[in-house]
């Protein structure tokens, strides 16, 4: 079974067959249907390596992570996946801990014809490369962190203004000693949130010791050992605002460690809402992200990007809620 047979049992030409199998338009909605039913009739399966040197594309795309582990991007994935697979293409994760030599890696298959586009989450470390890579015309998508001098599609949540009602709801929630576990000071999403943070507690007249600022590799395992050491010291804080929701189990750990008490003790608040949030306990505090609709949309700014049109600079910001559980004791009340 070939396009050929397709096309004479559908009365149509190959090329309305070709467009109809590769999602593309001009395609009768009837007409699209009937070479559908043909080829899963005879169960036709298009030959992808014809295919890609036929159009000079590999039908390969890339998803470039820090840490595939933390569960905010397994949902990330299926809302690209959701969207890729509509138009036939495989997609290859990499992981890259943060280490710039895995990123530049990464970014080396789209460099070398491997990979159609890439819709990635960088560290700092990798930003002359990025630049280079879209000046160059090469299809990119950012997704979280939002390299500001990267002139590519972007999309992801305002981390500072989230980061800044978190902190706030923990201010009018009574609290005045609020640690943050920041995230990575490479990226551009740990640092929006510190300063997000920041400038809550500027607003709200609190002077910020600097023992409250708590750097992590945003792994769990640093998270736990740092807030551990944070808590020992005896300093009087009431409240943990963790970057994510995996750094805040992180704090439950030390917390629960230490033998202390959530929220008696210490109110702990995250963000992402990741499963973990509300299957720990007491369950977290967060701040809530539409984690598959910003996959949805990246993807759908590198297929458009992959078909060669003009892509400008666009940014997408998907908004956060605030979700109330039970990690918080209110001091004011």
């Amino acid at each position: 079974m070939t396009i050929k047979d397709i096309a004479k049992m559908a009365g149509v030409s190959t090329a309305t067959v070709s467009r109809a199998l590769n999602g593309g338009t001009g395609v009768n909605e009837d007409t699209k249907k009937r070479i559908l039913q043909i080829c899963n009739d005879f169960g036709y399966q298009p030959n992808v390596i014809a295919r890609g040197l036929a159009s000079q594309k590999t039908y390969t795309v890339g998803v470039v992570v820090a840490d595939i582990i933390n569960s905010y991007w397994p949902v990330v994935f299926r809302g690209i996946e959701d969207v890729m697979s509509q138009y036939g293409y495989t997609i290859v994760f990499f992981n890259t801990d943060y280490d710039a030599q895995k990123e530049h890696n990464a970014l080396q298959h789209l460099r070398n014809g491997r990979l159609d586009g890439l819709i990635i989450s960088m560290s700092n470390y990798v930003t002359d490369e990025c630049m280079a890579l879209v000046n160059m015309n090469y299809p990119l998508v950012m997704v979280g962190q939002m390299l500001d001098e990267v002139k590519c599609p972007k999309v992801g949540c305002n981390n500072f203004s989230s980061a800044y009602t978190m902190t706030e709801y923990l201010l009018k929630a009574g609290h005045r000693k609020i640690a943050h576990v920041a995230g990575h000071f490479e990226t551009k999403t740990g640092l929006q949130r510190l300063n997000g943070y920041k400038t809550a507690m500027q607003d709200y007249g609190i002077e910020i010791d600097p023992s409250w600022i708590i750097s992590t590799d945003y792994f769990e395992t640093n998270a736990t050992s740092k807030t551990k050491a944070l808590l020992k010291e005896g300093l009087d804080v009431t409240a943990l605002f963790a970057a994510n929701d995996a750094l805040a189990a992180g704090c439950y750990r030390a917390i629960m460690e230490l033998g202390l008490r959530i929220p008696e003790d210490i109110s702990v608040a995250g963000h992402d809402d990741i499963e973990i949030s509300s299957l720990i306990h007491p369950q977290l505090t967060t701040m809530h992200q539409q984690r598959r609709k910003i996959g949805q949309t990246a993807a759908c700014k590198l297929l458009t990007a992959m078909e060669g049109h003009e892509v400008k600079e666009d940014i997408v910001i998907v908004p956060t809620t605030l979700v109330e559980r039970t990690s918080v004791r209110r001091l004011n009340e």
